[in-house]
Formats: structure tokens, sequence, C-alpha cells
């Protein structure tokens, strides 16, 4: 078994091996995808010496296969592919709750190796304000938390959620939790919690600025695009591998590699 750390991020190793019916911190034989990517990008990014061990990579879709970053988007043997789904699909709550409020604002994030400038953020921020009012809270992601822009969207006046670092084991719980409890989410662009939100049954409206980072991100001109914002709502089941959904046995034999 070759157990990849970044695999217990989120709360996702333990989403899983809750609905496997395992009752210990057993890792995961293998690497996972977090996070909706692409299909344009070619897949899920990959690229360490883990890859070089023949590990397997557990995605959300059969198109979202690995490359090594390290060449030119070489694919990942695909036999060492297993489209399982995106996480949510895996998480024990109720997708329609009766208690809904209010309007949760998600812009596009800053990532490890570059940022939201602050100048981009406030312009994004007084734009949500401007169209939705002073009752509606930002989703802030835990990067931009540490670069001091949730005390930026306070002080303009909106207020804020977040879910925590991705090191915590009830990151997936607290993020589908706030992700429920509002009426409607409205994001610059098509990410994660967008599809998150409408399985959760939230309404998912995209509006506002971009917020590009700088220097830019590979994917940053994908995310905006009109192709995947016009498609989203017809993609959306697809995009999260419904399809691909495993039973409790058989992601036990696939991640934890029970017989």
């Amino acid at each position: 078994m070759i157990h990849c750390p970044t695999s217990e991020f989120y709360g996702h190793a333990e989403i899983f091996r809750q609905y496997a019916g395992i009752n210990k911190k057993i890792s995961i034989n293998g690497r996972l995808q977090h996070g909706w990517t692409p299909k344009k990008l070619g897949g899920v990014i990959a690229g360490d010496s883990l890859d070089k061990q023949g590990i397997k990579f557990f995605t959300w879709t059969e198109m979202a296969y690995g490359y090594n970053h390290e060449s030119t988007k070489v694919p990942i043997e695909q036999n060492r592919v297993f489209p399982v789904g995106a996480p949510i699909l895996y998480l024990n709550t109720p997708r329609i709750p009766q208690n809904r409020f209010g309007v949760l604002a998600i812009p596009s994030h800053s990532i490890a190796t570059t940022k939201i400038q602050i100048g981009v953020w406030e312009e994004w921020c007084k734009y949500i304000l401007y169209y939705y009012g002073a009752k509606t809270d930002v989703l802030i992601h835990w990067r931009d938390v540490e670069n001091g822009y949730d005390k930026l969207v306070q002080d303009i006046g909106l207020g804020v959620k977040t879910c925590g670092r991705i090191t915590e084991y009830d990151f997936l719980k607290r993020n589908a939790a706030i992700l429920q409890s509002y009426n409607y989410i409205v994001s610059n662009c098509v990410q994660t919690s967008c599809f998150y939100a409408d399985y959760l049954g939230t309404k998912v409206i995209f509006d506002g600025p971009p917020t590009p980072k700088d220097p830019p991100a590979g994917y940053d001109d994908v995310v905006f695009e009109k192709e995947y914002v016009g498609n989203f709502k017809i993609n959306c089941a697809e995009e999260l591998g419904l399809k691909f959904k495993r039973s409790p046995d058989e992601l036990k034999n696939l991640m934890f590699n029970y017989a």
C-alpha cells in the first residue's frame, strides 16, 4: 500500500472511512482528487515521488486522469485511475434542510503559489455589498483568511464564514452545513463549492467581477469561461461523478484493501 498524506485533507478520508464502515484511522491506499478540476486542463495534477511508485488515483470522473506536471501533461496509466465520484456524495447529511436564509458569496480563492491581490478583493467585495446588501456573508478560503482578507470583508460591511483549515477532519461537514443554510450562493467563477451547493439543494448564481490571481494561475482563464458557467446546471451530476459513486463494500475494497 502507498499512502499519500494529502488524502487526509478537507476531512475527505474520514468521510470515506465512515461510509465504508471503518471505525479506525486506516490510511487510504492512494491519492484523492479533492476539488473540481476543469476537463479542459487535462486532469488532476500530480507530480511528486509518489507518482513514480505507482500510486493509485481516486478521481471524481473517468475524465479526471492524473498527469505528471514535471513533463508536459503525460497521463498517468489508466489502470491506476479509479473514478469514485466527489467526496460530497458520501457525506451523510440531509440534502434539503428546512431552514434556509440569505445569500452566501464565494469568490475564487488564492492558492499556495499565488494570491488574489487586496485591491481585486476590495473591488469584488464592494460589488457584492452594492448588489446583494450588507446581510450577505462571504465564505473565505483559509488561505485568504491567512492573507487577512476576512478583516477586509468585515470592514467593508459583509459577514464572514470560514470552514477552517484543510487539515481539520470535519472540514467537509462544516462546508456542507454552511452551503445548505443559505437560499442562494453567488460565485464569480465555477468552482468546487458551486457543485457542492447545487448537490445540497442551494441555488447557484454566477455574478460579480473576476478575481484573478497575481501572478496568474494556470486555470484562471478557464474557471471564468462562459462555457462552464452556461452549462453548469446541465453538467452538475456529470462533473460530480454521480454515476461513479461506490457501495460501502466496493469503497472498502478499493481504497482500504479489504478483501
